[in-house]
């Protein structure tokens, strides 16, 4: 079945309300050939039919016009607006959880900007984070959600975040400057060592140098030297060659030869003593710098030194037996130290019988004992056997 077009009851009441119009006001009325004036018809209203008719009025003769061709326009219908849309609903803000830790509280501390009670941030927002060490420490990055090495770090929290920040105590080396004429060595040994560490210097001058004082971040002449380390540091050591004194001494009567000789001695060099002592005296020691009881020894001049050679006097000590033949005396004379006491016994031959001791001795017991301290002469005196 065909469609026939619907045309509303406004649009033909326009078309009609229309033309009626145009047939009343735009055609022309005919007018007579002898130029007479004639009266127009009434026009009725078309709203009230009891209106009072136009009244009359002349009108003058006009060419007809072409009657136009174009139809009648209805008149333009307003478009219907449509109803507002319906709102949509107001979403619930998201939020997440950003979970930051260092490695040790006591290491370091991190501001946040902004800062959170809670931890929690609204989806898009934006964070700082910035690490502070501590004194003594350095900051070594930050691990996690976030890899830098720099203390600022900047992020949007569109999820939640585990972020670390890496703290360490700060190590701060030694360097030796170059020396010339000894060493500088540090205890503990090492090339670096942690912030707050405690290290001793000591200057070693080599053979023929002396420690004058300390340069760079030491400083005096005191040996060694202590120094905190609490940023890095550069020592050195100056040395030059110095001259020491030797100082000799003598206990008793003798003399020691040195070679080369002098008091002052240029560092470094090597001394030979020898000891050489008077006549009725013997080398007993070395004592002070030097040791030991050998009568030649080499010293090396690398501090002053004071050395002592020891002399003992020397006694005899001789024994007789009166008269010649009747006995002996035990020990028999000898050569002794100063101040030795020596045992001496007489011993008869068969006829004979010890009777007493003269000289430097006396006494009837055939065992005394005698302290050598001078030259001594003793006599055991025997006599036959009745």
């Amino acid at each position: 079945m065909n469609k026939r077009p619907i045309i509303s009851v406004v649009t033909l009441l326009a078309v009609f309300l229309a033309g009626a119009l145009v047939a009343t006001v735009v055609r022309p009325v005919d007018a007579p050939a002898s130029g007479k004036t004639v009266s127009a018809p009434p026009t009725p209203s078309m709203f009230d039919p009891s209106a009072t008719p136009a009244p009359r009025r002349t009108v003058a003769p006009r060419p007809s016009p072409t009657p136009s061709l174009t139809p009648p326009t209805s008149p333009a219908l307003a478009p219907r607006t449509p109803p507002p849309p319906t709102p949509e609903p107001t979403p619930r803000p998201q939020f997440f959880t950003l979970n930051l830790r260092t490695t040790n509280p006591e290491l370091g501390n991190v501001a946040i900007d902004p800062p959170s009670e809670d931890n929690r941030y609204e989806k898009g927002t934006s964070v700082s984070l910035y690490a502070t060490p501590s004194n003594g420490y350095k900051f070594n990055g930050w691990t996690g959600d976030i890899f830098s090495p720099s203390n600022s770090a900047s992020f949007v929290m569109d999820s939640n975040k585990r972020i670390q920040a890496e703290f360490e105590k700060l190590s701060f080396p030694v360097d030796l400057k170059p020396m010339a004429g000894g060493t500088v060595t540090l205890t503990p040994p090492g090339k670096a060592y942690d912030h707050g560490a405690t290290v001793t210097a000591k200057a070693v001058p080599d053979k023929g140098y002396v420690f004058r004082s300390w340069t760079g971040d030491a400083w005096g002449v005191q040996n060694p030297v202590t120094i905190s380390m609490d940023r890095q540091k550069s020592i050195g050591a100056e040395f030059v060659k110095g001259e020491y004194r030797l100082s000799l001494k003598t206990s008793g009567t003798g003399f020691i030869d040195a070679s080369p000789s002098g008091l002052h001695l240029e560092g470094g060099t090597v001394v030979t003593l020898a000891a050489r002592p008077a006549d009725r005296y013997r080398f007993d020691s070395w004592s002070g710098d030097a040791s030991g009881a050998t009568r030649t020894i080499t010293v090396t001049m690398d501090a002053d030194k004071a050395i002592t050679a020891r002399f003992v006097r020397l006694y005899n000590l001789t024994t007789m037996v009166n008269p010649s033949g009747a006995g002996t005396v035990t020990p028999s004379t000898g050569i002794y130290d100063d101040g030795t006491e020596v045992t001496l016994t007489a011993t008869p031959y068969p006829g004979w019988q010890f009777v007493e001791w003269a000289g430097n001795a006396t006494g009837g017991s055939s065992t005394i004992i005698v302290p050598v301290n001078w030259d001594k002469a003793v006599m055991a005196t025997f006599v036959p056997l009745p």
